[in-house]
């Protein structure tokens, strides 16, 4: 009888209390000293407001009525915002830290490191087959040192992990002999795997080689088929060179759309901290660059400025090809990211500047192409050339960033 292949990694999982059917559980006591950080985080909030002394006066300015104006309007929101929330996370975070509780759960076969307040909870497995090069971490004992004595290992390629506070060498041993014999030396139960992925968790099956994706594949194509909308709407609905770039302007949103689900399938807890920080980051970004592209265009596309009300008009005219661009890195996403478990190992900060090679990239070819296009007078046949070269660039990208994996195999005994 085939034994079942157990995941290289199980994803982490919120809850309400600790997880059922718990074999052993080991509390962590965190250190008196990482209150001493409250009043040092709350000092630098107080410089970070220094940003914010001319906010009332921006709030009394009227709301542009140009699209590049109001690009560089939204761009100045979100800078106040960013700073703002900047000061807000550093207000509240190491009251949150400090008040945050860890702990270690043990299975046969898994462990769980769980942070939670008050009850409310997120905890990351980690299969015990998995699990290298376990050991103890000492502290310096010194009042800087707010987390002392660790234990750390290795676990596939999500690198070195490191967990638990407060820890001498004799603890940390005995704890390090309590996973050995629980969790690295036994077996996963039968059916604990299904309890684990009825909680949320998602199991994954890493594999092992990398290939890159082929032309040829679901997601390259897709790809093609929703960058050759733009050429249609050149050949069939008269657009310009205005309209593809506003086109691939908005594609850059979608982009950063599909960023935040990658950040949140990575790391769920953190992303609601560093979620809002690539939100205003990246918003800021998309901003200027929406009021760059309709200067460049001669504040509009038929050489006049152009109001609010006219640039919603231009995006409605995009709509099916910003539909189809949608569900072409939907599929990627759905089939790459998610069915190939790319993000197994991914670190968010990798992941977070991760739209930006590659949107600084295209929209380089899109500004010189878009340029000699209208020193030229903007022919058709440029303009579709021009969106040709952002195709091949989009398309060379997008195999070097995702990955094919094959399989790997490893023998789980003691079940069914």
């Amino acid at each position: 009888m085939n034994t079942p292949r157990p995941p290289k990694i199980i994803d982490g999982a919120f809850s309400l209390g600790t997880p059922a059917n718990t074999t052993r559980v080991h509390p962590f006591t965190p250190r008196p000293s990482r209150f001493w950080m409250i009043p040092l985080f709350w000092l630098m909030a107080s410089f970070m407001l220094l940003p914010l002394s001319d906010l009332p006066d921006f709030l009394e300015e009227p709301i542009p009525d140009t699209m590049a104006s109001f690009g560089f309007y939204v761009f100045q929101v979100l800078w106040y915002s960013a700073w703002a929330f900047v000061a807000i996370g550093l207000v509240l975070f190491p009251v949150v830290v400090c008040l945050l509780k860890e702990k270690l759960l043990l299975w046969p076969g898994l462990i769980g490191v769980r942070v939670e307040l008050a009850g409310i909870g997120y905890t990351r497995y980690y299969l015990g087959q998995r699990i290298r090069k376990l050991q103890f971490i000492a502290g310096d004992d010194t009042a800087a040192d707010m987390i002392g004595g660790q234990l750390q290992f290795n676990y596939t390629r999500a690198g070195v992990k490191k967990f638990g506070s407060s820890l001498d060498e004799v603890s940390g041993t005995a704890l390090i002999s309590a996973i050995q014999d629980i969790a690295i030396e036994q077996d996963l139960a039968p059916g604990m795997l299904d309890v684990i992925k009825a909680g949320a968790a998602k199991a994954v099956n890493q594999p092992d080689i990398e290939e890159p994706i082929a032309p040829t594949s679901v997601t390259s194509v897709a790809l093609i088929l929703a960058n050759l909308f733009p050429i249609a709407g050149v050949l069939l609905f008269d657009w310009t060179v205005g309209h593809v770039l506003l086109l691939y302007w908005a594609e850059s949103g979608i982009v950063g759309i599909y960023n935040i689900a990658k950040m949140w399938v990575i790391d769920k807890a953190r992303t609601l901290l560093r979620g809002p920080l690539f939100f205003t980051h990246y918003g800021g970004f998309m901003a200027i660059h929406l009021g760059f592209i309709y200067i460049f265009m001669s504040e509009g596309f038929d050489g006049a400025a152009t109001t609010i009300e006219e640039g919603l008009h231009d995006m409605v005219a995009l709509m099916p090809a910003l539909v189809a661009l949608f569900i072409s890195h939907g599929v990627s996403f759905y089939l790459n990211f998610l069915g190939r478990g790319e993000y197994v190992g991914r670190d968010i900060d990798d992941q977070v500047g991760e739209p930006y090679v590659r949107i600084a990239l295209m929209q380089f070819v899109l500004i010189v192409g878009g340029g000699i296009a209208l020193w030229l007078g903007a022919p058709v046949l440029l303009v579709i050339e021009m969106i040709a070269a952002k195709i091949y660039v989009d398309l060379r990208a997008h195999m070097g960033q995702h990955i094919v994996m094959g399989p790997m195999s490893i023998e789980m005994s003691g079940a069914d």
